[in-house]
């Protein structure tokens, strides 16, 4: 079964039904080993290298906030030196420990997640603000819910995000690592995608 939020009126309206009969403190906690926040490096105009955030946080609200915080020092790339040069020269992690990612569910959005069957399937269009190394910048996520057993919740990306590093004031950084490896180019445009287990 699938929901898309917001068809039309005659959606909304059964969601906002739906709210009475959901719980009332529905609440879901990120599960950090049971997630995964990946992004894209491309080098040299052709090599693009996958990495990953191995520390994430978050959750869901009863009142329908969605907060994602991702330890950017936690930044895996494979290559020790390669993450120790990410977390001083890009992320300039001592200064700016995390990024965040902040929404807020609207209420036929929070009642159709609260309705979400074992096996039903939920896709959003949220909008929200990310703030990274000192910058917030306006993002919008498509995102697809899927009902799991025990209450639980997987929350992916449908489509990656592409983060431009200028409106995060890191091409600097993006300048510094292109400089300390020898390349002839970092691309600024990092596509960013994740699966992510809640629990309520």
């Amino acid at each position: 079964m699938r929901i898309t939020a917001l068809l039309n009126p005659c959606f909304a309206a059964a969601a906002c039904a739906l709210a009475l009969c959901a719980p009332a403190a529905a609440q879901w906690s990120l599960d950090n080993e049971a997630s995964d926040l990946r992004f894209i490096s491309t080098k040299a105009g052709q090599v693009a290298e996958v990495h990953q955030f191995k520390r994430l946080g978050g959750g869901l609200s009863a009142s329908g906030q969605v907060r994602l915080v991702v330890e950017l020092a936690s930044a895996e790339t494979g290559v020790p030196i390669r993450n120790e040069r990410l977390q001083a020269m890009l992320f300039e992690v001592l200064q700016f420990p995390q990024a965040v990612f902040e929404a807020q569910l609207d209420t036929p959005q929070q009642a159709a997640v609260a309705a979400l069957a074992p096996g039903a399937v939920l896709d959003l269009a949220l909008p929200g603000r990310l703030t990274l190394h000192g910058r917030t910048q306006a993002l919008q996520a498509a995102l697809r819910v899927v009902g799991l057993q025990g209450g639980r919740l997987l929350v992916s990306t449908r489509a990656p995000l592409v983060l431009q590093a200028s409106a995060f004031d890191l091409l600097a950084g993006v300048e510094k690592l292109r400089e300390a490896v020898g390349l002839s180019a970092i691309s600024p445009a990092v596509p960013v995608s994740f699966t992510l287990a809640l629990q309520r």
